[in-house]
């Protein structure tokens, strides 16, 4: 999505959630339900075209998701995984308040001569909505695959 995991996370594949696991002396508390998404690959959880599992982002804000696969290709030898194909849009800033301030944002940048929203337009910085930069993506998947592999190989 191109949120920095300024807050926490799940994704939830049937009756099983994965996220950032609960440290362990929480676990006598609060059972632990959440699995470490660093764990698993999506191959695991999501090996075939049309499964569906959900990702919620920032539980306060809610940034609720479903997600689907919708084509499943051959592995490519020479090619770095994982990778974006394409998408439409920027992401939400982060902290923007859920779905109904990327609501007020937008209308904001519509209006941006109406001095009512410009504390909004100043705590945002330059935003395009429209905006969406495949090659900026990959090279952001292109880091975090290769501190996955890091981590997996120590």
């Amino acid at each position: 999505m191109g949120w920095e995991n300024e807050h926490l996370y799940e994704f939830k594949v049937g009756n099983r959630y994965f996220g950032e696991p609960e440290p362990k002396s929480w676990t006598v508390l609060i059972p632990n339900r959440t699995e470490d998404a660093g764990a698993v690959r999506l191959s695991d959880i999501a090996p075939r075209a049309r499964t569906a599992f959900t990702y919620l982002y920032d539980m306060g804000d809610s940034w609720s998701h479903e997600v689907r696969v919708e084509k499943v290709l051959p592995r490519e030898p020479e090619a770095s995984y994982p990778v974006c194909l394409g998408g439409q849009r920027a992401c939400p800033p982060e902290d923007c308040g859920g779905v109904w301030g990327y609501t007020d944002l937008l209308t904001a940048l519509e209006a941006a001569d109406d001095p009512g929203w410009a504390e909004l337009l100043d705590w945002t910085g330059p935003f395009d909505p429209e905006k969406f930069d495949l090659d900026a993506i990959n090279a952001r998947l292109a880091r975090l695959g290769a501190r996955r592999r890091r981590s997996r190989n120590r």
